[in-house]
This record gives C-alpha cells, sequence and structure tokens, in this order.
C-alpha cells in the first residue's frame, strides 16, 4: 500500500478551478498525475509471474452524462502500453470520437497498445446506448464503415450491476411477447426520485434525466434488444454494430466481486442493508488459457464471456454443425471436445456445409459451490 502523498479530500467538494486551474478542457497536469498513478497502480498488481495469481488490468470509465442520461462506458487496455492521457468525455463527447481516438491513438499507433470499450449501466441512459446512429455517417457506405468502428471497439455489453439489471425489461414498446425473467432485479427510476410516477416509454426517441430519476425508459437501454436490432442492421449494412458477448461486473465501488453471501452480506459502500434500491452487483467471468493481461483481454475480444447475478456459476456453451453425443455432458475433456468439433460462446458458427443441416448446441452451467461450511 502507498501512502497518499497529498490530504485526501472528497472529489464533489473540488470545484474545476481547484483542480484544473481554471481550464476545464486543458486539465493536462492534473490528469497526467492521475492517469500515472493509475497504471503504476495496476502495474504493483498485476502478477505478471508464471503463477499467474492476481491480474490487473489499466483502464478507466469514460464518463459520459449528457443531459443526465448515463451514456458511461469503461475502456480496457491489454497491457501498460497506453495512450499519454486517457480520452475523456470532456474532449470527445461522443461515442465515435472515443472510438476513433483509440483506434488511432492506440490500436494502430504501433505502441503494442490495444483497447476495447465496455457499455455500463445501460438501463439509465433514457435510450442513448444501444440508438441506432452512426455519428452523422451518410449513406450506407459510410455507416457500415462506423459499425465495423463499433463492431471492432466494443464487443461486450454488462448486462448486471448494482443498479439492476440490463439485458431485456417486460412491457418495453415494440417488444412481442413477454418473459418471466426479465422482471428480474429491475431499477426504477423512481428510486432515484421517491414519489416519483413511474417513467414512460422513450418509444423510438431519447430522453433524458436519468441520474436525476427523470426522463423516459427505453428498449434501447437494454442489451437482448439492442442484440435484435443488430442483426437487422447486419441486414441493411452488412455489418452488425451490436455484435456484443454478455459481461456483468458490480459498480459496487468497494472491491468486492460477488458478494452475494446472505449469512453475511455486507451491502452496497456501506449503504443501509434495507436499502433495497440496489443489489449485490454482478461478477463478469472469461474463458481464457491462463490468468494474464494477454489471454483475459483476447477472451474479451472475441466475446468467450457471460456473466451473472454474483454468484459463482460457471458456463460453458459450444454450438457446432455436427450432433453432439447424449454423454458429452458427462464427459471430463467436454471443453477439448466443444473446441475441436464448434465454437464456444461468442465465436460466429460458419456457414453450413450442406443445406438443410441444423446446429447442434451443449451447454454446461455449475452451480457457484459455496464455501466449506455455508451453501451457496
Amino acid at each position: 500500500m502507498r501512502a497518499c502523498p497529498r490530504s485526501p479530500r472528497r472529489l464533489g467538494s473540488l470545484g474545476a478551478d481547484e483542480v484544473c486551474g481554471g481550464d476545464p478542457l486543458g486539465c493536462g497536469g492534473a490528469t497526467d498525475g492521475v492517469w500515472r498513478d493509475t497504471i503504476e497502480a495496476a502495474e504493483r498488481a498485476d502478477d505478471g509471474s508464471p503463477e499467474c495469481r492476481f491480474t490487473a488490468l489499466v483502464g478507466y470509465e469514460y464518463s459520459m452524462g449528457r443531459e443526465l442520461s448515463k451514456v458511461h462506458r469503461n475502456v480496457i487496455f491489454k497491457s501498460a502500453s497506453v495512450p499519454p492521457q486517457p480520452i475523456s468525455s470532456e474532449h470527445e463527447p461522443t461515442p465515435w470520437g472515443l472510438w476513433s481516438r483509440l483506434k488511432r491513438e492506440c490500436v494502430d499507433a504501433g505502441i503494442g497498445c490495444d483497447a476495447l470499450t465496455i457499455p455500463h449501466n445501460t438501463n439509465l441512459s433514457n435510450g442513448r446506448l444501444f440508438e441506432i446512429e452512426y455519428g452523422g455517417a451518410a449513406g450506407p457506405a459510410e455507416q457500415a464503415r462506423a459499425a465495423l468502428l463499433r463492431q471492432r471497439m466494443e464487443p461486450l455489453a454488462e448486462i448486471m450491476q448494482i443498479k439492476g439489471d440490463s439485458e431485456c425489461r417486460d412491457g418495453m414498446w415494440g417488444v412481442v411477447g413477454r418473459d418471466e425473467f426479465c422482471g428480474f432485479e429491475k431499477f426504477d427510476l423512481n428510486v432515484l426520485k421517491p414519489g416519483s410516477p413511474p417513467p414512460p416509454d422513450c418509444r423510438d426517441g431519447i430522453g433524458s434525466g436519468a441520474l436525476a430519476g427523470e426522463g423516459c425508459l427505453s428498449r434501447r437501454d437494454f442489451v437482448r434488444y439492442a442484440l435484435i436490432d443488430g442483426l437487422r442492421e447486419a441486414e441493411r449494412l452488412g455489418v452488425n454494430p451490436f455484435k456484443v458477448g454478455a459481461i456483468a461486473s458490480t459498480d459496487g465501488h468497494d472491491g468486492a466481486p460477488g458478494d452475494v453471501e446472505e449469512y453475511l452480506y455486507d451491502g452496497k459502500s456501506g449503504r443501509a442493508l434495507n436499502d433495497f434500491g440496489f443489489n449485490p452487483g454482478g461478477l463478469a467471468a472469461v474463458w481464457a488459457e491462463e490468468n494474464s493481461r494477454a489471454s483475459l483481454f483476447d477472451g474479451l475480444r472475441r466475446r468467450e464471456t457471460f456473466g451473472t447475478s454474483g454468484p459463482r456459476i460457471s458456463v460453458r456453451l459450444f454450438g457446432s454443425w455436427q450432433p453432439h453425443p447424449e454423454d458429452l455432458c458427462d464427459a471430463s475433456d467436454l471443453p477439448a471436445r466443444g473446441y475441436r468439433t464448434g465454437v464456444p460462446m461468442g465465436a460466429d458458427l460458419p456457414a453450413a456445409a450442406a443445406a438443410g443441416a441444423r446446429p447442434s448446441f451443449v451447454v454446461s452451467a455449475l452451480a457457484d459451490p459455496g464455501a466449506p461450511g455455508r451453501p451457496p
């Protein structure tokens, strides 16, 4: 643990003049120091030895809150070779600007850098996070190029965190049918503004004010419906802008992922235990060859991931054009056979070799084993 050389103060109590010397957009000096501290902290925590005991990735949050809609993204880097400064929403107030600069200043910069973004807390975006728009690109050709940039830079989406599930929600405009599981851990805007009426539906528009408990809800706040829109756009453009895998995280700000034990539930960041507006947060899971930066990042990039609502459930999925044997789920070499005969979660199943062929899928889900003497 390294001591902080400055007197600690809540950032919320500091004005822009105190941090940036009167120039919020030119706040390079303050940013440089914090960014160096962030990189150094990740380097100290990361175990780069063959034991691979712990992996720490360099990253930050791109915290765009236009009109109080939450359009946040986590930016994750593959190594400590990163741009000299983080690209903030103050300097790049659109995701297209963020992705373009990450590609130019990291991925294509020749410095050994790679990066990806993960949209976070999409259920409070007032329809903005998965809005079908291409940063002003005109015509199908330009839009296809923009869609390819988004697909390359944003391979994942968060479906669970302390402020609720972002996978799906019943009753949204334009969504046919109901799903009993879409009622799980819904975060309502009126939790942030007690006594307010239920929010209206944005329909095909966007709203504002979610961070203040205001505005509308949209099906485009939820990942499942973005996947459907992505397939439609792929038919129109030849490129799917929403080709995302699933992941989850806590957003608890307390370094306690998977803290869901009912016998010892700590709550969120010191909040009262009877605060029902928040849940314990989700848990991110990545299938990788080893617990190292490169392997974990590559697993994120290829979307071989899943998310849970906190329990340490182990999930695998493989798809193939070959029929899976009935006893595969009991086989000790299920993963090896799955990779050998097909593709894992997040990958593309190639075109069928013969007309009339039917895909075969195998799903393995193992319960959280719990702790000694304690149920899961």
